[in-house]
């Protein structure tokens, strides 16, 4: 079951998974952290069920098929909702990216907000 909503509170990244690892390029040495953002757009019960999504929103969403990367970051919202998996499109090169990447899955009809994905 797919759950799509807005979560209403904002919680940090405990950890975010990526479809593949990143490239040499791409890393940053350990003594800086870089900032970074992506476009939450769904909220999901487990892991898996995030993990599994990405390829549904893939299909519906052609932006998202300019990417393969993307995030599951578990966010605690309190009672009733306990735990949730954020599926996160990213990372983007920059947070204008990111926001680019939500208007554009906001116009195709889906939920979008960007979100800070910290390493």
């Amino acid at each position: 079951m797919l759950a799509l909503h807005a979560p209403a509170l904002e919680a940090p990244v405990i950890k975010a998974q990526s479809a593949k690892a990143p490239s040499p390029a791409s890393a940053t040495p350990n003594s800086a952290k870089a900032v970074r953002y992506g476009a939450h757009f769904g909220s999901f019960g487990t892991p898996q069920g995030a993990e599994r999504a990405w390829p549904i929103f893939g299909k519906k969403y052609k932006i998202l098929r300019k990417t393969d990367e993307f995030a599951v970051v578990p966010v605690d919202l309190g009672a009733p909702k306990g735990v949730l998996y954020r599926l996160i499109a990213g990372p983007t090169p920059s947070k204008d990216d990111a926001r680019r990447l939500c208007d554009a899955l906001k116009e195709a009809g889906s939920y979008c907000s960007v979100v800070r994905l910290d390493s």
